[in-house]
């Protein structure tokens, strides 16, 4: 263990002692990605087996860095800083899984070498490169699908946010790895597979905007009372607003886009949540039973918009395995040739 989240829960990390330079495996970095916890479990059994893999490298390989988001997500399936810290890694990789899409890195530098990194391992499991990804729209790119995450900006930094819009602040772990000069590795993989949608970025804007509004007054008719997901439902209403106006100010890449249908649907049932929360915890009695039905309602017409419109087939969880164990081999083996 190298320490505890938030809520005390542990941070388990195993290490397999190699070469000099080190490599950092951390699955789990949001509730609503697990497949990074297949992959590290038969990352672990492959370094262990193979010896060849630890002639130049140290594996670090961490089971869970939000194990307090995964603990309020297990029926459905961060304090990571010192471990960097201590560990330093050269080569820092996130787990990642995206709802649909394709592939893509988010990386803490252009590393045009990534290209081929990810070309390579996208291919191997079939999985299509995502051209343009919602969340990267504005950034640089070394080449198909890698894309180069922004500095971290305080509170302060930047154009102020209009309002009710989300504004990022502070630093993922790969811009903290960076600080200790590694290189950080985002990997994305879908776990559905979809069909091309046709949504114009303008459509796209006012479902988001639509879609906040209705979000918004939900959520005001529920006491006050404190739950861990009230603060995520108004979270996801910030970044609808702010996607619908990168929707407006880009709408050549902000066409096409199923975040556009699924981050509402994200923040309904989070909203879901919020209310089950409060009715465990005795607030509001009939009216809020009212009040759930109503959010149940939204939540099922969003849901079945998104499966009409995206028609989803689940990914074959060896290829999502194969695709980000590929991934980390291939970063790793750059790290080792620098």
């Amino acid at each position: 263990m190298v320490g505890r989240s938030r809520a005390g829960e542990p941070l388990e990390m195993l290490t397999v002692r190699g070469g000099p330079r080190s490599v950092l495996v951390m699955a789990g970095p949001h509730a609503n990605e697990p497949v990074g916890a297949a992959t590290l479990v038969t990352l672990a059994r492959y370094v262990l087996a193979h010896p060849e893999v630890r002639e130049e490298l140290t594996w670090h390989l961490l089971l869970s860095s939000d194990p307090d988001g995964g603990r309020l997500n297990e029926a459905w399936s961060c304090s990571v800083m010192p471990v960097i810290d201590e560990v330093r890694p050269d080569l820092s990789v996130g787990l990642h899984n995206a709802d649909t899409g394709g592939a893509f890195y988010l990386v803490s530098r252009p590393e045009s070498g990534l290209v081929d990194v990810l070309e390579s391992a996208a291919a191997r499991y079939s999985i299509p490169l995502e051209a343009m990804p919602s969340d990267c729209i504005g950034l640089s790119s070394p080449g198909p699908g890698v894309f180069v995450a922004p500095e971290p900006l305080g509170l302060a930094d930047g154009p102020p946010a209009a309002p009710g819009e989300w504004q990022p602040a502070g630093a993922s772990s790969m811009h903290y790895a960076a600080r200790h000069g590694g290189l950080g590795i985002s990997p994305e993989v879908p776990v559905w597979r979809t069909l091309p949608i046709d949504l114009p970025a303008a459509a796209s804007a006012a479902y988001l905007r639509e879609a906040a509004q209705v979000l918004s007054r939900l959520l005001e008719r529920f006491p006050a009372g404190p739950t861990v997901f009230r603060p995520a439902v108004e979270e996801q209403v910030a970044i609808m607003r702010l996607m619908a106006r990168i929707a407006d100010e880009n709408p050549a890449d902000s066409a096409n886009q199923d975040l556009s249908l699924l981050v509402p649907l994200r923040g309904a049932g989070m909203l879901l949540r919020h209310a089950e929360a409060l009715l465990v915890e005795g607030a509001g009695g009939v009216r809020l039973r009212r009040e759930q039905a109503a959010i149940e309602d939204v939540f099922r017409a969003w849901c079945a918009e998104a499966e009409q419109a995206l028609r989803p087939v689940p990914c074959e969880l060896r290829q999502l395995v194969g695709y980000q164990l590929d991934t980390t081999f291939g970063a790793a083996r750059l790290c080792a040739a620098a």
